[in-house]
């Protein structure tokens, strides 16, 4: 482990230090509306008494209008098939990312995988960003701002990438580069860390070149 957190050593220094209706029955409902029937007047004629003229006006009729109460079934059907497609579609994208999850976690060692575990494994294999910091060894729980895992942070350096990134996951995942189920006795003084985000998830590792350890932080887990 000490020849490869020596070699990390060589490789990170210079770049931290550089900078979600129910349906109605089917009803109708027959509501008498007024309406007026256009005037039908007849001009005065003749009838056949003689002389006496009758006028003729159109009078009002009450039409029966048939309303029918069913909805437009259409439009919530519609619905419906939409919320069930939307379902189906995140339920997929779930099953994707446990799939991807579950073939990244095959590839490491197993000894690794059962330390590290599987989230923060994914974090680590394909992070969307890793900012790389130069931080002060003095732990500080109390301090919230401008820390990383506690260490308060001096500087920030440049992102790590391209060959460096691979390397230093090339260690993480090799189980030569763990102790596991032994303790060394030195003090854990990091004066790099490493900053994982990935969407919404986040992984800090923090090294220690004096005693060659490396922390790894999620959340509230250190390992």
């Amino acid at each position: 482990m000490g020849t490869y957190l020596f070699t990390l050593g060589l490789l990170l220094s210079p770049l931290v230090l550089c900078s979600c209706l129910e349906q109605p029955k089917n009803e109708e409902i027959v509501s008498p509306m007024v309406i007026p029937s256009q005037p039908n007047t007849v001009n005065s004629h003749r009838g056949q008494r003689g002389g006496e003229n009758k006028s003729h006006t159109g009078q009002k009729e009450i039409v029966p209008v048939v309303i029918s109460s069913q909805p437009n079934n259409t439009n919530l059907h519609q619905g419906q098939i939409n919320g069930e497609n939307e379902s189906r579609t995140r339920k997929g994208d779930e099953r994707n990312v446990n799939q991807e999850l579950v073939e990244i976690c095959e590839q490491v060692d197993r000894a690794v995988r059962n330390f590290l575990g599987c989230e923060i494994i994914s974090v680590l294999a394909k992070p969307d960003r890793v900012e790389s910091f130069k931080v002060n060894p003095k732990w500080n729980p109390k301090k919230r701002n401008n820390t990383l895992s506690g260490f308060p942070i001096v500087k920030q350096g440049n992102d790590l990438s391209g060959e460096l990134l691979k390397n230093f996951q090339t260690l993480v995942f090799d189980q030569n580069s763990y102790l596991l189920g032994t303790e060394k006795r030195c003090f854990f003084r990091p004066k790099v860390g490493l900053h994982f985000i990935k969407d919404k998830s986040e992984v800090n590792i923090l090294l220690s070149f004096s005693c060659d350890i490396w922390l790894v932080f999620y959340g509230e887990n250190k390992k």
